[in-house]
């Protein structure tokens, strides 16, 4: 049987933009569908959420496993956190590096 998630998965892109934003990483995530869209403001009020929950401070080490595009990641690396993440699809990984090239 064919891997067609990795298919997927590996043609996900953000075309033209040097520096990645919170929402070309909602996007390249697959956030943007009519099934499963999600605003910024959504997205950065259950990332704080889940901050809340996990007592995550500033100073936390943060690793993802699964991290796609790095979009639950971001706010964190904005706010100065070490962040790491890994993921099944290298041109999703390649997106994450580029919004946060000192992770």
């Amino acid at each position: 049987m064919p891997n067609n998630w990795y298919k997927i998965w590996n043609r996900r892109q953000v075309h033209g933009i040097e520096q990645p934003t919170l929402l070309s990483l909602l996007v390249a995530n697959g956030y943007d569908t009519q099934f499963s869209g999600v605003q910024e403001s959504a997205w950065m009020a259950y990332v704080q959420h889940i901050a809340d929950k996990l007592n995550i401070t500033p100073k936390d080490s943060l690793l993802e496993v699964g991290c796609g595009a790095g979009t639950f990641l971001y706010p964190f690396y904005q706010q100065g956190n070490p962040v790491a993440g890994i993921d099944y699809s290298a041109n999703l990984v390649k997106i994450a590096l580029a919004a946060m090239p000192q992770a």
